[in-house]
C-alpha cells in the first residue's frame, strides 16, 4: 500500500504544470500590447490575450477606445513588480505590474501572463488611474 501511495505522488506531481514563464518572455508580449494599444492597433493587441478575454471582440475593442481616450497616448512605462505562481492543477502565471505615464494620467496595469496552447498570453488586464 505505501508503494502504491508513492506512485501515486509521483504521477500527481508529474502531471502538474510546472512550466516556469520567464519574465523577459512575459515582459516581452505586455511591452508589445501596451504598444499596440498606444497606437489604436486594438486588433493586433487583442491576439495577445487569451481566447476567455476576447470572447466579446467588440466589446473590448470599445473599452480600449475609451481607455485610450480617457487615459491619453503612452509617454512611458515602467516594470515595477513581478511574481510568479505556481499552484497545483493550475497553469503557471506571471504578474506583471507596469507604471505607465499617459499624456492625462498615470495608471498602474496589472497584466496577468499565462501559457495557453504552448504560447504566452495575457489572460487578465487591470488598470488603475489617478493623476
Amino acid at each position: 500500500m505505501n508503494k502504491l501511495f508513492k506512485i501515486s505522488l509521483l504521477l500527481l506531481l508529474f502531471s502538474c504544470s510546472t512550466d516556469k514563464i520567464e519574465v523577459a518572455d512575459a515582459k516581452s508580449i505586455v511591452e508589445n500590447t501596451i504598444k499596440e494599444l498606444d497606437n489604436s492597433n486594438f486588433e493586433r493587441a487583442l491576439n495577445n490575450y487569451t481566447d476567455d478575454f476576447k470572447s466579446s471582440k467588440e466589446e473590448r475593442i470599445n473599452q480600449f477606445t475609451k481607455l485610450k481616450q480617457a487615459l491619453g497616448n503612452v509617454s512611458s512605462f515602467q516594470l515595477t513588480d513581478s511574481v510568479q505562481e505556481a499552484n497545483i492543477g493550475e497553469p503557471v502565471r506571471i504578474y506583471l505590474t507596469y507604471k505607465i505615464i499617459h499624456s492625462k494620467l498615470v495608471s498602474t496595469e496589472k497584466f496577468t501572463v499565462l501559457k495557453e496552447e504552448g504560447s504566452l498570453k495575457i489572460s487578465d488586464h487591470f488598470i488603475k488611474s489617478g493623476i
